[in-house]
């Protein structure tokens, strides 16, 4: 008998091998990040240039990206707004993200990364042919 035990993002396997002697395995669940990048001082400008240099780095669909949104932000500059599968996910992207924007000169403060509470996806339907 197996007693799943959930403790915030981890979630731990208990099996008894006897009576006085457990044996548990701990699987940690990938959780999804939101991830805010923004500054008064990032422009639209500075926004196309790092997707064209991120297109011809050969990386316009990040692995674990689910979800970006880039937008002038009401208070000035410019404001992105990702969600990933995980933290990890992104921090692998972000090696590659952020040697782009050392190359193109562009002042961004760290990340904000947040784990996610709940994320809705569209679910499609497939249409036989």
């Amino acid at each position: 008998m197996c007693l799943p035990l959930k403790l915030s993002s981890e979630i731990f396997f208990i099996y008894p091998v006897s009576s006085t002697i457990f044996f548990h395995l701990k699987i940690i669940i990938m959780q999804k990040v939101v991830v805010l990048v923004g500054s008064p001082d990032f422009t639209s400008d500075h926004y196309d240039k790092l997707w064209e240099s991120i297109r011809a780095a050969g990386h316009s669909h990040p692995k674990g990206l689910l979800s970006h949104v880039g937008f002038a932000n009401p208070d000035g500059g410019w404001q992105v707004v990702d969600v990933w599968e995980s933290a990890e996910a992104f921090a692998e992207f972000g090696e590659i993200l952020f040697s782009i924007v050392q190359k193109l000169g562009v002042n961004l403060p760290e990340p904000k990364i947040i784990p996610a509470y709940y994320f809705y996806q569209e679910q499609t339907e497939s249409v036989p042919a």
